[in-house]
């Protein structure tokens, strides 16, 4: 689930309770035995935002990708700055469904610029774009996508740039 919200008690006496957001994502482990009745198992917290598409499964491990943005945006609108931006690479051994493990997380890049543009050692401005994700049974590709600006004499250029890392996912 992409961005989920916790509802949260106050500490003030005679306040309700409200939903804050806390830029996480979770992976939840649904048992669906009575379909009438579906029951949540286990929920695990995933630092960042989910995507459609950027998961994979390989054999009994699910490998999830996430990215966090330095802000949250709507429409034209800011909601803030969170940090600095990352992503990162998850995986949970999922053998037994009643009973989803996290293994791992691997960090892929922590800054770079979706709202926090910076220059970058050629003065250029860096703004990250986006993640693609692909797999085999021994190596998780991820594709980070940037587009890079600058003004030279007077004349705009912009050109967009990906880097690709291979994870070894092999046994």
């Amino acid at each position: 689930i992409k961005d989920v919200l916790y509802l949260t008690q106050s500490v003030e006496p005679g306040k309700p309770a409200k939903f804050q957001r806390h830029h996480v994502s979770q992976l939840i482990t649904v048992d669906f035995v009575d379909e009438k009745n579906p029951r949540v198992v286990q929920r695990h917290d995933i630092e960042g935002k989910l995507r459609e598409g950027l998961s994979r499964k390989v054999g009994d491990t699910i490998y999830v990708v996430s990215e966090k943005p330095s802000g949250y945006y709507s429409g034209w609108g800011s909601y803030g700055k969170i940090g600095e931006e990352s992503a990162h690479v998850y995986s949970y051994d999922v053998r037994d469904p009643k009973r989803v493990v996290a293994v791992d997380a691997l960090k892929l890049f922590s800054g770079g610029g979706q709202s926090g543009q910076y220059k970058d050692p050629k003065g250029e401005n860096r703004y990250f774009r986006g993640l693609s994700i692909s797999a085999t049974s021994n190596a998780l590709m991820v594709v980070e996508r940037w587009q890079k600006s600058s003004w030279d004499n007077g004349k705009y250029e912009s050109h967009t740039e990906s880097t690709m890392r291979m994870i070894d996912i092999s046994d």
